[in-house]
């Protein structure tokens, strides 16, 4: 019985590794109230002067700190920009985009 139980289980394994893909990168839009800052704060001394209607960010996020999510960044063509990662408050997630 106990082989029979543990076949089972190792073929299940086997079929989940084989058949389910890997998690992968997932891209966002923002709110275009999103507030973009080189820490994870409000203060405006640390605000990135970049338009988040303008841009994508890559989930999940790299970092979380006090209620803020760091993303990388990229452009509305799914490219890396200049300004590789910023912080912004972790609810400024607005759509899921599909490629």
């Amino acid at each position: 019985m106990f082989r029979r139980c543990h076949g089972l289980f190792i073929a299940i394994v086997a079929f989940l590794v084989v058949m389910v893909p890997p998690i992968q990168a997932m891209t966002f839009r923002l709110r275009s109230t999103a507030v973009l800052s080189r820490q994870p704060t409000y203060q405006t001394s640390e605000r990135l002067d970049l338009d988040p209607t303008q841009l994508l960010v890559v989930g999940p996020a790299l970092e979380q700190s006090k209620g803020f999510c760091r993303y990388e960044l990229r452009n509305q063509k799914g490219k890396p920009i200049s300004t590789e990662t910023a912080w912004t408050p972790c609810y400024n997630i607005d759509r899921l985009v599909l490629p």
